[in-house]
């Protein structure tokens, strides 16, 4: 059997954070208008998920950010934001 590696704090700290603001893209992304509203919810999801990219630098946890940016990416593409 591999031995668990063993997380920090800060990184499970951010990976529970990181986890919630993606289930929660995800469920107003998948409301059927887009209204000014949902515009809104989304780039404030997408606002925090960029706060978490920075924390998990700042805390040395490298491999937890390049995830968070990867989504960050893969959600912009798709929700085809530009600038943000």
């Amino acid at each position: 059997m591999a031995k668990e590696k063993k997380r920090s704090p800060a990184y499970l700290h951010l990976q529970r954070h990181f986890r919630s603001y993606k289930t929660t893209l995800i469920k107003h992304s998948q409301s059927s208008s887009f209204s000014r509203p949902v515009e809104m919810r989304l780039s404030n999801q997408i606002g925090a998920l960029e706060c978490l990219y920075w924390q998990a630098l700042g805390n040395g946890e490298r491999l937890l950010a390049q995830g968070i940016r990867r989504f960050i990416e893969k959600a912009k593409a798709h929700f085809n934001i530009v600038g943000l």
